[in-house]
Formats: structure tokens, sequence, C-alpha cells
């Protein structure tokens, strides 16, 4: 997804966890559709390594790592 205010909307928040959904977000707004694919191809082995265990949880996806935000 492209929209990292989901872990601060409320009711966005609590579908994420009722659901326990597994979720990456790109944290820059700007990029094109090419480098917001990048993002996720040169971190698709720590997104695999976050998708072993259960969720609910929510990564944000920078270019060179992943990095789970609190849902607290």
């Amino acid at each position: 997804m492209k929209d990292e205010r989901i872990r601060r909307r409320p009711a966005e928040k609590a579908a994420v966890i009722k659901h326990a959904a597994r979720c990456f977000y790109i944290t820059r707004q700007n990029l094109s559709g090419p480098e917001m694919a990048q993002r996720f191809i040169d971190n698709l082995d720590a997104i695999v390594t976050a998708c072993t265990k259960a969720g609910p949880f929510i990564y944000a996806v920078h270019s060179n790592q992943i990095k789970e935000m609190d849902l607290g």
C-alpha cells in the first residue's frame, strides 16, 4: 500500500488487527510506480521472512530495509 496513515487511523488500524492482516507500505508518497515496485523487489527476502510470522503487522518499506511499525 501507499498510505502510511493506516496505522494512525483508528478504524483502519482496528481492521488490520481484527483480520490479522500482514501489511507493507511505501514510505515515500512521491515515487513512481516502477520505483515503488523496485522497493518491494529490493526487499523481497525481508518481506518473505516477515510473512512467516502471524499477523497483524504493518511494515514500512524503505529503499534498503523494512521496519515493523507499532500497532499499539
